[in-house]
């Protein structure tokens, strides 16, 4: 009876002393499942089940004032629905998803943050132990497909008024509801690349917490990749595309880290991947994933190096310097190797650029007045390599407009590097004959 009670002030608007109705009806189940019968919770889960249908209509009529208790009331019901889900049975199999689904909806329009990623973490969660027969397929896919186009939208439009943490919590999990749905590693890694692009560095007192989440999202990615990964050996000819995909992920989290000043989490993912290498088959033809996992260790090493120097002193850096002359030639070497291929990489093109950020910043710096003429030669080396694979990429590849315009645009922010750094040999070499 006093659930029917509370249906029905839910029904009537009166939504003042939800939270604690429902605390004292739920709360028993919630806090001592053990104790209760199959049928007990089939009683319970079902009512928790009317409650967010009777939720839908209520929604889009609730007053502001009250709209936390309505959201507090509906996370009560979800869990109980978690917890008694072995002992619910419906004519529909997806009732509970599609009503979720509907107040996700409407709850993203004028819930609050915590709201939606909450209900959306619920909704995902009976989504993965669902179990369906072919005929419910497509309405799973459609929603699916909604859920992630609602949180991706959800994203976009809270970018202004919201911190990046939050967008990016919130573009974590559009990613989850996405490869519910679509298992292809590329699109998925390009989806990754639009998250870290957008994800702005804000508030110091964010930025730790914003370099955690972070890593749980690549956590995430990197977990459903490697579940592509296996689930491509029935089709040997995927698995080097899955494994490359792979690869360019962590290079795109290395350049968020590094543009985050978090190089010391940079270096260690770097030697993450440098040790999954080692542990890889020991011939690497030059198109194989060992192979250009090899590359971009050494091109992000050089960039970890670069990246330090600008906050050192400047005296006493001829180590450093003999170093990096070192690591740059090493570095243009496995280039050149590369080269000799059918095309390039995208994650070692995303090195090379994350390695002529850091010299662009190093070039600027005072520090750079004090580099031996050995550096800026290799520098050069370095510069004039990358560009040209750059351009060879446009041209054996057949790439659509926005991708050509893109590697175009790289190149000429290369070649504006490039000059310079030449500019300065010349400079160097004027003033050492005049001398």
């Amino acid at each position: 009876m006093a659930g029917e009670l509370i249906i029905e002030d839910l029904k009537n608007g009166q939504i003042h002393s939800l939270g604690l109705l429902l605390k004292d009806y739920l709360g028993p189940l919630l806090e001592n499942p053990n104790v209760f019968s199959a049928t007990e919770k089939s009683h319970y889960g079902m009512f928790c089940v009317r409650f967010l249908h009777a939720s839908v209509v209520t929604l889009d009529a609730v007053e502001a004032s009250v709209v936390d208790e309505l959201w507090s009331s509906i996370e009560s019901c979800l869990q109980c629905i978690h917890q008694t889900w072995e002992h619910l049975n419906f004519k529909e199999p997806l009732t509970v998803q599609k009503v979720v689904y509907h107040i996700l909806t409407r709850g993203s329009k004028k819930g609050s943050l915590r709201f939606v990623l909450e209900l959306a973490q619920h909704l995902f969660k009976l989504l993965q132990r669902t179990k369906l027969d072919s005929s419910e397929s497509q309405t799973l896919l459609s929603i699916v497909k909604n859920c992630y186009a609602t949180l991706w939208n959800y994203a976009m439009q809270g970018e202004n008024g919201s911190n990046s943490l939050e967008m990016l919590m919130i573009r974590q999990l559009a990613l989850q509801f996405y490869t519910l749905q679509n298992r292809d590693p590329h699109e998925l890694v390009e989806k990754v690349k639009v998250v870290l692009t957008r994800c702005v560095i804000g508030r110091k007192m964010l930025h730790d917490q914003l370099i955690d989440c972070c890593m749980r999202f690549r956590k995430s990615v990197t977990d459903v990749l490697g579940e592509m990964i296996a689930e491509s050996h029935q089709n040997s000819d995927q698995v080097p595309e899955c494994q490359k995909a792979f690869l360019l992920t962590e290079v795109y989290f290395i350049q968020f880290l590094m543009k985050c000043k978090a190089t010391d989490k940079a270096t260690l993912l770097i030697k993450e991947v440098k040790n999954q290498n080692a542990e890889g088959c020991s011939s690497r033809p030059k198109d194989s994933a060992n192979f250009v996992s090899e590359v971009c260790v050494c091109v992000c090493e050089a960039a970890v190096l670069v990246k330090e120097i600008p906050l050192m002193k400047c005296e006493g850096l001829q180590k450093i310097w003999n170093n990096l002359n070192r690591d740059l030639k090493e570095t243009t070497s496995v280039l050149r190797e590369q080269k000799n291929t059918t095309s390039t990489e995208s994650a070692i093109l995303e090195s090379c650029s994350l390695l002529k950020a850091e010299l662009d910043v190093l070039v600027k710096s005072k520090c750079f007045q004090e580099a031996t003429s050995e550096v800026i030669d290799s520098i050069a080396q370095f510069m004039e390599t990358y560009i040209t694979l750059l351009r060879e990429n446009c041209l054996k590849q057949d790439l659509g407009k926005k991708s050509s315009q893109i590697l175009k645009g790289k190149e000429i922010e290369a070649r504006t590097l490039q000059l310079t750094v030449l500019l300065e040999r010349l400079i160097r070499t004027q003033m050492s004959s005049g001398s």
